[in-house]
């Protein structure tokens, strides 16, 4: 029998782009090959008719009558063979980001750049190694007080940061512009956006820039100076979760139909697309609490069913899932019963042990393939750890009490 619970909201990473918020998305094989995080990727304009490159697409995503969960009985993907590539171990580096809530940390080739929640003055935070952090950009880059931070996104050429602005009537959905994450500029976007919109979360690869608003309406951008927008198809009172994407495809995770609280919907969606223009819809569970968050792992998606946006006693995973575009799903080994997968750096998935209890062991362990999971040691102190928020290339942001801010762990060499 599925279960139900009541939804948690406010926590660091929301599960609307917690996690994503905290995922790393597009080209995370460029990063590792540099050995630092992967991110996004690039843009151009969205439409709604299905091209004929679309149309097997178009026949594996078509959406059912009736809300329908992936068969368990799909195919699954051959278990591949442990991946020896597993870290040693992580420590504490001393280094703290001293933002309060951390929404999201996203990584490309020049650094990291850590995006505050709840903050009076927009302001993003720039580091080359996770330990030190200065601001990037200064107090009035990103709209001052007026001013909100929605989302960070790497193409592989160029940053792009999502926000909004208050203007006189309503805020309008902003962009700016880094060449190396210290300095930005705003881009002048036209008449791209309708004073009120807002993008909920931005990512990329090398096709395209995505953005959502909360609603369900899909902004797409080659150069993030023009954009272009589509409604995603058979949605209804649509509330955006998380976009995630790989070099191959975008996706969208949602729920659709319902209020999220009191009116039942259809369970948790995912719109898929090939470039950022023409989208497909697949329900994905019935329950609003399961898929709610797809991670990118090796250039495809990967989600488990159960996990939502922080460990906990009633949210243990059921099954596992994978597709390399968002509309085909197959069966993947379920993970260790007792842990909740909380982040990936796009080559690795961390997990956490479920906190069944106030004071239980800070355990985490590590995958490179879905699969197969090992410990993963933290040396020092880990009394005070709460919850993984960030997987980077060289380590782990967990949040600490009772400072609530968030410590790096490195990698061990």
């Amino acid at each position: 029998m599925p279960r139900s619970r009541k939804r948690r909201n406010g926590s660091l990473w929301p599960g609307m782009a917690l996690g994503a918020a905290i995922v790393l998305i597009g080209a995370a094989a460029v990063f590792a090959a540099q050995h630092l995080p992967g991110s996004q990727a690039t843009a151009t304009p969205v439409s709604a008719a299905p091209s004929a490159v679309h149309s097997a697409h178009a026949a594996a995503t078509a959406k059912p009558a009736s809300p329908a969960t992936p068969s368990h009985a799909a195919t699954p993907r051959p278990t591949p063979a442990p991946t020896p590539a597993s870290w040693t171990g992580l420590r504490d580096s001393g280094a703290r980001i001293g933002l309060g809530d951390v929404t999201q940390i996203v990584a490309w080739p020049g650094g990291m750049l850590a995006r505050p929640a709840n903050e009076a003055t927009a302001q993003l935070q720039f580091s080359t190694d996770g330990r030190t952090w200065t601001a990037s950009g200064d107090a009035g880059t990103f709209g001052g007080e007026s001013g909100e931070l929605d989302g960070i996104a790497w193409n592989g050429k160029q940053l792009l940061a999502a926000g909004s602005v208050m203007g006189a009537v309503a805020p309008t959905p902003s962009i700016w512009t880094s060449a190396d994450g210290r300095s930005w500029k705003s881009l002048d976007t036209g008449r791209s956006f309708d004073p009120g919109q807002r993008l909920v979360d931005l990512v990329a690869n090398g096709t395209a820039f995505v953005g959502a608003t909360q609603d369900g309406e899909v902004w797409r951008s080659a150069d993030g100076t023009s954009w272009t927008s589509a409604t995603l198809p058979g949605a209804s009172n649509v509330r955006v979760v998380q976009l995630v994407a790989t070099s191959k495809a975008f996706a969208i995770v949602g729920l659709d139909g319902g209020d999220g609280a009191q009116v039942p919907n259809k369970g948790v969606t995912i719109w898929s697309s090939a470039d950022g223009r023409t989208w497909y819809s697949k329900v994905l569970s019935s329950t609003d609490w399961a898929w709610e968050r797809v991670f990118v792992l090796d250039d495809r998606f990967v989600s488990y069913e159960g996990a939502d946006s922080a460990p906990s006693s009633d949210s243990l995973p059921t099954r596992a899932w994978q597709s390399a575009d968002g509309a085909t799903w197959t069966s993947l080994a379920i993970p260790p019963a007792t842990f909740h997968v909380v982040g990936s750096n796009g080559s690795r998935l961390v997990a956490q042990a479920q906190m069944r209890k106030s004071g239980a062991p800070f355990v985490l362990d590590q995958s490179a393939d879905g699969v197969h999971w090992t410990a993963l040691p933290i040396a020092g102190d880990t009394s005070q750890l709460e919850v993984v928020r960030a997987v980077v290339a060289g380590g782990v942001f967990v949040s600490k009490s009772p400072v609530g801010a968030l410590e790096y762990y490195a990698v061990e060499p």
